[in-house]
């Protein structure tokens, strides 16, 4: 019995030693799996691999919208000067003679007349002015300053003699009532048109006193963005 007693022991030692390092593997891979699974949790609280969602091509900022335009001004504001040139020097002389090449720069004086600008204009608004348009376009007529007056043909070249200035004397006679001092004012595309210049030099001609050109004309009105209508009435001069 003596024998049988250590080899029993050695026995029930080598169980055990088998039973812990059974247990110790299995709790190394455990803490491993728990590992792994925190470092999955990381990554996906992270924003791992997994998770980044596909880039996305970048959209072209939409265009800046237009700045608004402003609003037409009241009867009476103050507007600004040099509208379209319409006080631009372009170092042309003035001239008493009727202009041929009509749709040339113009000069900033008329001699016996008064240039006037797109302020100027406006403040005689609903006034007795007649204002007088006199650009040829050929279209059958064109949106134009409020309360004005279209005769196409009053800017022709020519001579203070001829058909049209005889025509331009009926015209204005009864315009103006028969009356020398109306005030007129004359315009047309703008300060690269003579055709105002011509018909204000007609006027002149004609005995009236009191004639206004204005050069910026129809250009200077449309960028200092006053109203147009059609004309109050047409006069045609004739061909």
């Amino acid at each position: 019995m003596r024998a049988v007693q250590p080899i029993a022991m050695s026995a029930a030692v080598a169980l055990a030693t088998s039973v812990i390092a059974t247990a110790l593997r299995c709790q190394a891979a455990e803490a491993a799996g728990d590992g792994l699974r925190r470092f999955d949790v990381a990554q996906t609280s992270l924003g791992g691999p997994a998770d980044v969602p596909a880039i996305q091509p970048a959209r072209p900022a939409p265009p800046p919208a237009p700045p608004p335009r402003p609003a037409p001004p009241e009867p009476g504001q103050d507007l600004a000067d040099n509208y379209a040139e319409e006080l631009t020097d372009f170092g042309v002389p003035s001239q008493n003679e009727l202009k041929v090449n009509v749709g040339s720069m113009t000069p900033l004086t008329i001699p016996g007349g008064r240039r006037v600008t797109t302020s100027q204009v406006f403040k005689l608004l609903d006034t007795d002015a007649v204002l007088i348009d006199v650009l040829r376009d050929n279209s059958g007529g064109h949106p134009t300053l409020p309360g004005a007056i279209y005769v196409p043909g009053a800017g022709d070249s020519g001579s203070f003699r001829d058909r049209i200035q005889r025509r331009l004397a009926s015209v204005l006679t009864q315009l103006t009532s028969n009356n020398a001092d109306r005030p007129l004012v004359f315009y047309c595309e703008g300060a690269r048109c003579w055709e105002s210049y011509n018909a204000a030099l007609r006027a002149m001609h004609l005995g009236y006193r009191n004639v206004m050109w204005y050069r910026g004309g129809l250009r200077s009105w449309t960028e200092a963005n006053l109203k147009m209508q059609p004309a109050a009435a047409v006069r045609e001069l004739g061909n």
